[in-house]
């Protein structure tokens, strides 16, 4: 929530100096989430998809600068410049909204059950069809 939000308020900056402390509290809980994600994913995933699940949460770098690559593209083709760029800061609401709507409509796990150390029968779950999921 943190760095989509600084990344909402870097549109309405009015000069560089606005614009540089934004950006400086956006890297702030860029980092902080992401050193936090990939540790919690390495955590939860049994050892033998661990690599893939850790890889897979890496990926997300990649595409995202991917996706904003081609929203560039489109907005300053149709967007003069100087509304253009104010344009792609604003799209950044849209992970806050998708943890919001994250929080208000799925189950969450209790905190201990994340806390407590896993052991292999703890690591698996089990679907509606019998079969191990994780």
């Amino acid at each position: 929530m943190w760095y989509s939000i600084f990344t909402f308020l870097c549109a309405f900056a009015q000069n560089f100096e606005q614009l540089f402390v934004l950006r400086a509290a956006h890297g702030l809980g860029f980092g902080g989430e992401w050193a936090a994600g990939a540790v919690l994913m390495g955590e939860v995933i049994r050892d033998k998809y661990r690599g893939r699940g850790v890889g897979i949460v890496q990926t997300g770098w990649a595409v995202g600068w991917g996706a904003s690559a081609l929203i560039y593209i489109a907005l300053y083709a149709f967007l003069p410049e100087a509304i253009a760029w104010r344009f792609l800061f604003a799209i950044g609401l849209l992970p806050a909204i998708f943890v919001i709507w994250r929080l208000r409509l799925c189950p969450t796990t209790p905190a201990s059950a994340i806390a407590a150390p896993m052991t292999r029968s703890a690591s698996t779950a089990i679907g509606p069809s019998g079969k191990r999921v994780i």
